[in-house]
């Protein structure tokens, strides 16, 4: 049981990492696109 509750904890973890990953990727996509607007 011990073991199974650890490797559900790392799926968890790598699930909300991953969404963080995407978050911080769209976020970045935003940002490159409106300086690459403020600079044309």
């Amino acid at each position: 049981m011990l073991g199974l509750g650890l490797s559900n904890d790392t799926v968890t973890l790598m699930l909300i990492a991953s969404e963080i990953v995407i978050v911080y990727k769209l976020c970045v996509n935003e940002y490159l696109a409106l300086r690459l607007k403020q600079l044309q």
